[in-house]
């Protein structure tokens, strides 16, 4: 692991290279990367929107009702469908993420936890811990292959994060 001076060093001789083969490869770099980060943004917000189509506990306070192609009745449409991801962006420690969310008040409370006014009880239901745990594979396979394709230009990803 070098030190802060071999990596200074090392950050002076890449600024230092301003070929024309190196800048495109770090702009393809980084497009490659924003299209993977969404890939598996996209999977994973898939994933929280089918555990709360069909609510937290008796799916009563889940919102409207949603109907699929084939005519399957799909109870909380509303909260489901305040789950989103956005573009990539930069987090404080300079790492570089998709924030998958929602600024739905009822997806807060059975996340983190209330006392049900209906049972008198402390209710919690973790959908999205247990989301990330079941697709963290395929999230990461998504990335692999979107990546992948496009680093090598199989895909054309130009406006990724547009």
């Amino acid at each position: 692991m070098p030190n802060s001076a071999q990596r200074t060093e090392i950050q002076r001789g890449l600024q230092g290279d301003q070929s024309e083969t190196f800048l495109k490869f770090s702009k393809d770099w980084q497009v490659a990367i924003d299209a993977g980060l969404l890939a598996a943004g996209e999977v994973y917000e898939e994933a929280i929107k089918a555990k709360l189509y069909g609510g937290y506990t008796s799916g009563a306070f889940a919102g409207e009702v949603r109907y699929g192609a084939t005519g399957k009745r799909f109870p909380g449409g509303t909260v489901a469908n305040s789950v989103k991801h956005k573009k990539p962006q930069y987090d404080r420690n300079g790492v570089r993420v998709v924030l998958v969310g929602s600024n739905n008040f009822i997806t807060r409370m059975w996340e983190f936890g209330h006392r049900n006014i209906f049972t008198g009880k402390f209710e919690r239901v973790e959908h999205w811990r247990n989301a990330m745990n079941e697709v963290g594979p395929e999230m990461a396979q998504a990335f692999h292959d979107v990546f992948d394709a496009a680093l090598n230009g199989r895909v054309e990803v130009e406006r990724v994060a547009a």
